[in-house]
Parts: structure tokens; C-alpha cells; sequence
């Protein structure tokens, strides 16, 4: 009888391709950053993606916030992580960046530091002036209090012992040679 596999927790995810045309143009923008709003198991995430980010230098990179409240007073588990692709598919993705975290409260959120902007323009992952990240938000769905396992319909169940002490003289045998 083959050993079956019991999901005890159970994720759900969005992936994303974000795709920047005229990267060398978005210097310029009114807005210091892009924003985009996802929905992942029933919770609103704000995505933020700043083309050039000031930290000293120009930096590509990424804030996600939780907009609403936790559903349970234990937050929500969510792993978010980002990473430059090629979309013709010459080069792999790049490293990334990704955590784990509790989002305690709404506008809870994580920041990412991607790739320096002088960094895009030789990294390989320019083309015609654009620049793709590829984010996933993964969320750990509200863990179950208790798991039933119930039984397969062709197990037979374990014969239990005979209650009466009679059934088990044939035992005295075998206890004598020990």
C-alpha cells in the first residue's frame, strides 16, 4: 500500500511581467514611481517601481504594501520576490532579490534596491529601451486548525487485539523461552 502525502498548508500566487518602455526617458516622469495594484487570495497589494530611485546613486527598485487588514490577528505570510528578465530569452534571469515576511497591519510594506540604473545599461537586460522585472507575490494561505485524514477507501482497517485474556494463552509460550 503506497504512503499517501497530506498538504498542510496551501499558497497562493500572482506572477507578474513588468515591462518598462523608454527606460532612458522615465528620468523625466512627473511621478517618481509606477504603480500597480494586485490582488493575490483576496488581498489587495500595491506595487510601487521606481525607474530611478535616488539612494546615493540611481537605483531600479520596488516597494510592495499591503493595503488591507489582515484577515487574522497573525498577519499575513507572503513571499515576494522580483528579478530582471530577458524577454527574447538570450540571457537567464537575473539574481534577484526576494523575502519572507509578516504584514502585520494595512500599509505594511518591503522595499527592494534591484539593480543600479547605470548597472541596466550594460547588464544585457535593455532592449529597444526597455527593461522587464518579473515580481511574484506568494501568500501563504490561513492555516486549517485541524486536518481530517480520512481513510482510502480500499484500506482495510487494523484488526484490534481480543479483549478477553483467554485469546492470548497461546502468548505464554513464547514470554517462557525469554
Amino acid at each position: 500500500m503506497e504512503n499517501g502525502c497530506v498538504n498542510l498548508t496551501e499558497t497562493a500566487q500572482s506572477v507578474q511581467l513588468l515591462k518598462i518602455n523608454r527606460f532612458s526617458m522615465t528620468k523625466t516622469m512627473n511621478k517618481n514611481y509606477i504603480e500597480s495594484v494586485w490582488n493575490v487570495d483576496g488581498y489587495e497589494w500595491e506595487l510601487r517601481l521606481y525607474p530611478s530611485f535616488v539612494n546615493g546613486c540611481q537605483w531600479v527598485a520596488l516597494k510592495f504594501i499591503l493595503l488591507g487588514e489582515p484577515r487574522t490577528s497573525a498577519g499575513v505570510m507572503a513571499e515576494i520576490r522580483c528579478r530582471l528578465v530577458d524577454p527574447s530569452g538570450d540571457l537567464q534571469p537575473s539574481e534577484g532579490k526576494s523575502v519572507s515576511k509578516e504584514f502585520t497591519r494595512s500599509g505594511a510594506s518591503v522595499f527592494f534596491l534591484l539593480i543600479k540604473v547605470c548597472d541596466v545599461l550594460t547588464s544585457g537586460y535593455l532592449e529597444d529601451d526597455s527593461l522587464t522585472v518579473e515580481c511574484s507575490i506568494t501568500v501563504l494561505k490561513e492555516l486549517k486548525r485541524r486536518i481530517t485524514i480520512p481513510a482510502k477507501k480500499d484500506e482495510v482497517p487494523l484488526a484490534m487485539p481480543p479483549s478477553d485474556p483467554v485469546s492470548y494463552t497461546h502468548l505464554d509460550v513464547y514470554k517462557r523461552q525469554f
